[in-house]
């Protein structure tokens, strides 16, 4: 059992993909790292305050919010990541 289990794992396909989890997960550490340093800092700028600031208190406890900004910058983290995996990875 231990041996199948061994050559399933050692096949080509298998490590292939384990290794492309594994770049996957830098990039998105270094995208992340971009979003986070200099996209929202350039949007901040340009709005003159906080944008990411947006969130909304549920009834009155300042421990239980809503934070849109969170929200707002994870959908420009994943647009930006999906797009540089389009342009490097998937056109070429």
């Amino acid at each position: 059992m231990l041996n199948g289990f061994k050559n399933f794992l050692m096949r080509g396909d298998v490590v292939v993909t384990a290794v492309g989890l594994v770049i996957a997960l830098a990039f998105s550490t270094l995208v992340k790292a971009f979003t986070d340093n200099v996209i929202t800092p350039l949007v901040n700028a340009l709005r003159g305050d906080n944008a990411w600031g947006l969130s909304w208190q549920i009834t009155g406890s300042s421990t239980t919010t809503v934070n849109f900004g969170a929200f707002i910058s994870a959908v420009v983290y994943f647009v930006v990541f999906m797009a540089v995996v389009y342009y490097l990875i998937v056109l070429p």
